[in-house]
């Protein structure tokens, strides 16, 4: 009974947080395409829901049939890349606009917490809805601010409390392995690197998006999207090379110790990873939205 009573709780959280996601991207979306972005987040949730439901990780409803949980995980990459060429198509992006750029990073943003929900452990995805509360409420709360250094700072930190509020920590012991082998029946290592990659670093990559699209949305005057998108990449470089440094710097000064290698070694490798998943982030973003005229706000 007790353990039946944690699964009803767990499961019970699950559902409230996937309507609150779908609440969360019915706000943001296009009115015009309500009913059809309803559709996909329905149909995309209900994957994530039932894909955790056959591991027995929530209460699997009534009558549906025994499954590995593979199925599920394929009707929701089918479901996303419908989700991807309904969004783009009706994004017209060849016009090249500001609020045109403004609509691609919301699809990113939405895919990036999709694809998370799906790796995340059932009760981790709250994060999700939560951070992007929190940058809300800070972006809202920072709006007459114009020290663009602290809006950056307190999305950076908001990153890093979620980081730690999924679970991880500086040991290896703490990733997700689990992750890497969503939807799949056997090891593939570049997917399932990507998979963990994604999962573990989740709430530090949504805070850049998060940023990102409030400089991209802010009304700031002579200066375009790429310059934009530029200054604030070079902030978020600066910030994650000065800890990289200090780890590499301890542990080149310190390398016969044993101690460096049981505390400092792990903390260097994740601070490396991290730094090679956002870079890889920051390329892309730089790549997709400096695709523009060189206007500026008039």
């Amino acid at each position: 009974m007790g353990d039946r009573g944690n699964m009803s709780c767990g499961d019970f959280m699950s559902c409230e947080t996937l309507i609150l996601l779908v609440t969360i991207g019915l706000i943001v979306s296009n009115p015009k395409y309500s009913i059809i972005n309803l559709i996909f987040y329905l149909i995309i949730s209900s994957c994530i829901y039932l894909h955790h439901a056959s591991n027995n990780a929530v209460i699997k409803p009534l009558f549906y049939p025994e499954s590995s949980g593979i199925n599920e995980v394929k009707l929701f990459w089918i479901a996303v890349m419908g989700f991807i060429i309904h969004s783009f198509v009706h994004s017209n992006i060849i016009s090249y606009s500001t609020s045109n750029q403004n609509s691609i990073l919301r699809i990113i943003i939405q895919l990036w917490i999709m694809i998370s929900a799906m790796l995340h452990r059932p009760h981790n995805i709250i994060l999700l809805p939560m951070q992007l509360i929190t940058c809300k409420i800070i972006s809202d709360s920072l709006q007459f601010n114009n020290n663009k250094v602290m809006k950056f700072y307190a999305n950076y930190c908001i990153g890093n409390v979620f980081y730690f509020y999924q679970g991880n920590s500086n040991s290896l012991a703490t990733v997700d392995v689990a992750a890497g082998y969503v939807g799949l029946q056997s090891f593939i290592l570049p997917i399932t690197t990507i998979f963990i990659c994604i999962n573990t670093f989740s709430a530090p990559i949504l805070a850049y998006l998060m940023t990102l699209h409030d400089e991209i949305t802010s009304r700031e005057l002579n200066r375009t999207v790429g310059e934009k998108i530029f200054l604030l990449n070079r902030l978020f470089t600066l910030f994650k090379f000065l800890p990289l440094s200090v780890y590499t710097i301890i542990i080149t000064i310190m390398r016969y110790h044993l101690f460096v290698w049981s505390v400092f070694s792990p903390k260097l490798l994740y601070e490396a990873m991290y730094s090679t998943v956002l870079f890889i982030t920051m390329f892309t973003m730089q790549s997709i939205l400096s695709f523009t005229r060189n206007e500026r706000l008039e």
